[in-house]
């Protein structure tokens, strides 16, 4: 190889290794959800209410994250003014990008401290864990059955 060709060639390697610690970098620390985004939306179901902190949507720039506590997290209550009232929950998949479509973008619900339900958004587990809304023609994840509801009476 020539002299002109070597200095190309690492020229557009070291190019290639340069963008790829930029677009990584900068994945990484993109994160635009802050505590401004949040909200509280409280919707009658019923003899039951149901509150959604930051909205009902889950809307955010994703990154990589080293555990649980720094993902997004979405507070919901569910509080019934009679009592023997259930209630089922449903994540419903809307739109999700194909890029997301692997094992390690996961979601984990907490009943208080305690793991009630985990799952990922592969194809894989969307395609056996996934039930088709009739009424909508929206897949949704199911996260609880005949739940219990609290009330919010004493």
């Amino acid at each position: 190889m020539n002299k002109k060709k070597k200095i190309f060639l690492i020229t557009g390697i070291s190019l290639l290794v340069l963008i790829a610690i930029v677009g990584g970098t900068y994945a990484w620390y993109v994160w635009t959800t802050s505590d401004s985004d949040t909200t509280k939306i409280v919707a009658g179901v019923g003899a039951a209410t149901v509150t959604f902190d930051g909205g009902s949507d889950i809307n955010a720039n994703l990154r990589p994250v080293s555990d649980k506590s720094k993902g997004i997290v979405k507070n919901i209550s569910v509080k019934g003014d009679t009592t023997g009232l259930v209630f089922n929950m449903y994540l419903d998949i809307t739109s999700i990008d194909t890029g997301l479509k692997d094992e390690s973008f996961r979601y984990e619900l907490y009943k208080g401290t305690t793991k009630v339900k985990e799952g990922n958004f592969s194809d894989s587990y969307l395609t056996s864990n996934t039930v088709t809304c009739t009424k909508n023609n929206t897949n949704h994840i199911v996260l609880l059955t005949n739940e219990s509801i609290s009330t919010s009476k004493t």
